[in-house]
C-alpha cells in the first residue's frame, strides 16, 4: 500500500485585487423593496456583514466587477448588478422608506433600511490595487521569489529558504496545538509579505496568551480569517450564478488514478481560483472571508 499526500501550500505572490477607486454618485434611481438573502433584487452581494459603508464605498466595490447599478441597504450592506433580478423584481417605493438608517461610514448619507435599498449610479476613477500580496515594496521586488520570469519551483524554493522555522509555523497558523481552524496568517513583514487580513493581527483565545507574549503581536478580538477547505473545490460562495469554483473528483479518487500530472493541474486551478476570490475579498460563507491558507488534502490508496 502506498500513501499519496497532496499538501497544497499556496503562497500567492503577485495579482490584482480590491479596488482603490474614488467614486461619485451621479444619480439616484430610487428606493426599492428587497426580498432578503434568498430573493435579492440585485444579484451580486458585495458586502453583507457589518463594516464600513457609504454610497461611494459601495460603488467602489461594484466597480471592481464593472457593474453599472449599485445599492446600499441596512446601513452597511452593498449590492450590485446591471439589471434587477427578473425572478425578484423589486417594487419602487417612496424614498422616505429608505431613510431609516444612516450609512455606517457617513452619517450624512442614507443607506436604506430593513429590506429597503437605495439604487443609484456612480462614476469611479482610479486603479485596482492588490489585496494581501507580497512583492509590492522595492526591497522585496529585488528578491528571486518576486521575479515572475523564474519558474514557480525556483520562486517557491527561494521564498521557503528565507523563512525561519517560526515564520513557517506562523504562516500555517498561530496556535497549531489549540486553535487550528480559525486563525490568522501573520505574514512575514521583513520579506514584504502582509498578513492575510491586514485588520486582524491576533485571535484571542486563552490558549494563545503565551504565543501573543512571545511574538508581541497586537490583539484584535475580531475573528474573520479562516482556513479554506479544498477537498474538491475552493470552499467559497459563487461570485455570480455563472462564476463558481471548479468542482473536482474527491482526493481518494484522484489519488487512485496514479496521475501526478492531474494532481498538479488540480492544484494549479484551485490556487488560481482561490487567489481570484481572495483578490475580491470574497467569502466562503456570509461571515468568513476566503483566505489563501488552505487545509491539506490527504488521500490513501
Amino acid at each position: 500500500m502506498k500513501s499519496f499526500v497532496i499538501f497544497v501550500v499556496l503562497i500567492s505572490l503577485i495579482a490584482f485585487g480590491s479596488s482603490d477607486y474614488v467614486c461619485k454618485v451621479t444619480d439616484i434611481v430610487g428606493c426599492y423593496t428587497d426580498g432578503g438573502d434568498q430573493h435579492r433584487a440585485l444579484p451580486f452581494t458585495a458586502q453583507h456583514d457589518s463594516g464600513p459603508m457609504s454610497m461611494e464605498i459601495c460603488a467602489s466595490k461594484c466597480a471592481v466587477f464593472n457593474f453599472t447599478m449599485n445599492a446600499v441597504e441596512y446601513a452597511y450592506q452593498c449590492f450590485c448588478g446591471d439589471a434587477f433580478d427578473p425572478d425578484n423584481v423589486p417594487v419602487k417605493v417612496d424614498m422616505t422608506q429608505c431613510q431609516s438608517q444612516r450609512c455606517s461610514s457617513d452619517s450624512t448619507e442614507w443607506c436604506g433600511g430593513s429590506n429597503r435599498m437605495i439604487v443609484y449610479h456612480a462614476t469611479c476613477t482610479g486603479t485596482v490595487t492588490p489585496h494581501g500580496h507580497a512583492c509590492l515594496d522595492a526591497a522585496s521586488q529585488k528578491l528571486p521569489f518576486c521575479d515572475p520570469t523564474l519558474p514557480l519551483e525556483k520562486r517557491l524554493a527561494d521564498l521557503i529558504s528565507r523563512l525561519t522555522l517560526d515564520e513557517k509555523t506562523r504562516l500555517l497558523g498561530p496556535d497549531p496545538l489549540h486553535n487550528t481552524c480559525t486563525f490568522v496568517d501573520y505574514g512575514v513583514v521583513r520579506l514584504g509579505i502582509p498578513p492575510c487580513n491586514k485588520k486582524t493581527y491576533y485571535n484571542t483565545t486563552t490558549n494563545n496568551k503565551l504565543f501573543k507574549k512571545k511574538t508581541k503581536l497586537k490583539e484584535n478580538k475580531k475573528k474573520d480569517t479562516h482556513l479554506v477547505e479544498t477537498n474538491t473545490a475552493v470552499a467559497s460562495d459563487c461570485i455570480t450564478p455563472e462564476t463558481c469554483a471548479t468542482t473536482f473528483a474527491g482526493p481518494a479518487m484522484l489519488a487512485a488514478s496514479f496521475n501526478r500530472t492531474m494532481w498538479r493541474d488540480k492544484g494549479r486551478v484551485i490556487s488560481d481560483e482561490m487567489r481570484a476570490m481572495n483578490n475580491y475579498d470574497w467569502h466562503r460563507t456570509v461571515s468568513a472571508r476566503t483566505s489563501t491558507s488552505v487545509w491539506r488534502v490527504t488521500a490513501r490508496t
